[in-house]
């Protein structure tokens, strides 16, 4: 029988579908499945619960997803089939705990107008402490339940990103990283950014809700840190090759972004940069060490060169700029190229 393709595909990799984090999950899936126009959702892998729980939603299951020697799903693995077997010619990779409203599809809307064959949409969520059932037989579910949430919820910081937009096909080769377990989000955008796609933020008119839970499911405490944590690791060890990266991975780096209902350039530093430093490193074009060049000029009277952000994002507190630098992965890997040189003439003491 002939099914109508649909506009939107969602792809999510959820966890079991038992207790509190079962709620979260059907509370998400639920707000996915009532967007207008409706989208086709595939949930991946292979969880408690979660074939039960397609069967139950009337969404797609692909169960075979590859995974990490603990059994943590790839994203990589799950990115790849999901766009495989998306109908739709735009997919969505959206975390499974997160709520969305009718403004989602509306807001990728806007990019037909922009003729983009490649891009990719990102945005900040809101953080919120929702731990009920939606019912949604409600008609009037979407208006009460933002209302309620928009009294309590948080804006998170752009470090955060917690849904992904963009062409099917878009992504063809990943890392094979663990999903959530930090640095996938970080690749999809300093990747893109990488290979000139445009890279928008769509905070401004997305309105997407966290779940607020705990790491429980990985971390044997929950005030443990994050970073000593195996999969954390690994997914470091499968950045390092992509290290600007924690050059240029917010939401805030986006090379555009929605405002007043409008997609607009926005010019970042970051962006720039990174693309410059592919360029150098992996061309060593003359054009672009003496764009580099006029970047670092610029920056340094407007205080935004992202290079010295990122050193002093990633290096201790109380170090002098030069014992910082020293132990900078991508400055060791620069330092002695056309571009370390440029960089050493303009920034004296190094």
């Amino acid at each position: 029988m002939y099914r109508q393709k649909p506009a939107l595909t969602i792809l999510t990799i959820p966890r079991s579908f038992e207790g509190d984090t079962g709620v979260r999950q059907r509370n998400a899936v639920g707000s996915w499945l009532d967007l207008k126009p409706k989208p086709e959702v595939i949930l991946l892998g292979d969880d408690p619960g979660v074939d039960e729980a397609a069967a139950e939603l009337g969404v797609e299951h692909i169960p075979w997803i590859e995974k990490t020697e603990s059994g943590t799903p790839l994203f990589s693995d799950a990115l790849l089939k999901g766009q495989d077997y998306a109908r739709s010619d735009v997919v969505a990779f959206v975390n499974s705990d997160i709520i969305l409203f009718d403004d989602f599809v509306q807001a990728i809307e806007k990019t037909k107008t922009m003729h983009w064959k490649r891009y990719l949409l990102i945005g900040q969520r809101m953080d919120c402490d929702f731990t009920r059932s939606i019912d949604f037989s409600n008609s009037c579910w979407q208006t009460d339940i933002r209302n309620e949430i928009e009294r309590s919820a948080t804006l998170h910081p752009p470090t955060g990103k917690d849904y992904f937009i963009f062409p099917k096909g878009t992504y063809e080769k990943i890392p094979p990283f663990a999903i959530g377990r930090m640095g996938f989000d970080c690749w999809m955008v300093s990747a893109s950014i990488m290979k000139g796609f445009p890279v928008a933020d769509m905070t401004d008119g997305i309105f997407a809700v966290h779940q607020n839970h705990d790491y429980r499911h990985f971390m044997d405490d929950a005030n443990d840190n994050i970073e000593g944590y195996p999969e954390v690791k690994r997914n470091r060890l499968l950045m390092e090759p992509y290290t600007a990266a924690h050059v240029c991975s917010q939401t805030v780096h986006a090379t555009w972004m929605l405002k007043d209902g409008t997609l607009k350039r926005r010019f970042s530093f970051c962006g720039a940069l990174l693309k410059l430093f592919a360029h150098v490193i992996v061309f060593n074009t003359h054009s672009a060490c003496y764009d580099m060049a006029k970047l670092l000029e610029m920056s340094r009277e407007i205080k935004l060169f992202s290079f010295w952000e990122s050193v002093e994002l990633n290096m201790p507190r109380g170090k002098t700029v030069k014992e910082k630098l020293a132990k900078f992965r991508l400055w060791k890997m620069i330092r002695d190229t056309k571009l370390g040189k440029i960089i050493r003439k303009f920034l004296n003491e190094l």
